[in-house]
């Protein structure tokens, strides 16, 4: 598993911007670039900045927790038919 990120100094990172591009774009690295020691930036891939989008958004929809819950129980309570009964019950 890849490490949380890589800790880089505005500077360091302007030296070395194409390797620290390439990598993080590449999904290898995630970097935290500070300025004077403060105010970091992250910079990560495109596609993991759109996967943590996706997983906000998911965490804000109530209805799809309350329906996820709802099928959490259900399962405990063994209260579901399996595949194949629910093929047999449709005709299919």
């Amino acid at each position: 598993m890849k490490s949380l990120h890589t800790s880089l100094s505005a500077s360091t990172a302007r030296t070395n911007f194409y390797d620290i591009l390439t990598n993080a774009a590449a999904g290898t690295k995630r970097y935290q670039i500070t300025r004077r020691g403060h105010d970091p930036v992250v910079l990560l891939s495109a596609d993991e900045f759109e996967m943590y989008q996706e997983t906000l958004a998911l965490q804000q929809d109530t209805e799809l927790i309350k329906d996820i819950e709802s099928g959490q129980k259900d399962i405990a309570a063994k209260n579901f038919i399996s595949h194949d009964d629910m093929k047999k019950q449709l005709g299919v």
